[in-house]
């Protein structure tokens, strides 16, 4: 398998230390780190539906398996039940990390596919073994028959991000070509609209963005957030909603977002 898809083992992992400058912050301040952190992280997740087919999957599946079990945990089951070296392990590790890192299976710099560093059915070993396939082995089979074979695939096709036959996405339709992007880009340009304010928005993420929505309220209400123009808030008599926010559907939206 080319190397340059793999992530090395050696892949440097920095720990981002927060606690002393949060305990420094006053308890308003903290509620509103807290509420924006949440906000980002959920909307995020759109990210993962934007990357590739596979990526919300791989996604759902680790996040799933890690909730129920420690790394420590999941290690002895790794060696135990099915056979893993310590570079399998390794492997394991960088490659789950990295599906949060960059918010699915591409690089975030360089938009090339990401490969498990181990062998595909070893992958599925582990995810069998774990205590969350025990606990809903319905599910996790489901997401594995989703993605577990996509992972690996490196033709052409989908080695790296790309519009038309260059590559795969999700965030463009897949009849959308480099001829059809810098048409739309000429277009916007003799409309006088610059290119940054022009965006493609492709499925529903209504789910996902309702729930930014609800941190950004509560931090409101906490008037932790200045309150944007117009808007009332939850006591007062005459609330109505400010703004509905809602993604444009698509003839080819993936479906709905796989249960955490």
């Amino acid at each position: 398998m080319a190397s340059k898809y793999i992530l090395p083992n050696n892949q440097p992992f920095s720990r981002l230390e927060c606690e002393v400058a949060f305990k420094g912050l006053s308890k308003k301040e903290q509620l509103y780190a807290h509420h924006i952190a949440q906000a980002s992280w959920k909307g995020g997740l759109i990210v993962l539906l934007q990357t590739s087919p596979e990526s919300p999957l791989i996604f759902v599946l680790l996040h799933r398996v890690f909730r129920q079990q420690s790394c420590e945990e999941l290690k002895q089951v790794a060696f135990d039940k099915c056979n893993f070296s310590e570079d399998d392990w390794k492997a394991f590790l960088v490659y789950s990390s990295s599906i949060y890192s960059d918010m699915g299976n591409y690089r975030d710099f360089g938009d090339t596919k990401k490969v498990p560093g181990l062998a595909q059915e070893k992958l599925a070993a582990l995810i069998r073994a774990s205590r969350a396939y025990e606990q809903d082995s319905k599910t996790l089979e489901r997401l594995l028959d989703g993605c577990l074979a996509r992972l690996y695939v490196l033709n052409d096709n989908v080695a790296q991000l790309g519009l038309g036959d260059k590559g795969i996405t999700t965030y463009f339709s897949a009849n959308c070509t480099d001829e059809d992007a810098e048409k739309a880009k000429e277009y916007m340009k003799h409309k006088g609209v610059p290119g940054r304010q022009f965006s493609v928005a492709r499925g529903d993420y209504s789910g996902l963005l309702a729930m930014v929505v609800e941190e950004l309220k509560e931090a409101i209400g906490r008037r932790l957030l200045p309150a944007p123009r117009g808007y009332l808030a939850p006591d007062e008599p005459s609330l109505t909603p400010a703004a509905s926010v809602r993604a444009a559907p698509s003839e080819q939206c993936h479906g709905e977002w796989p249960a955490l």
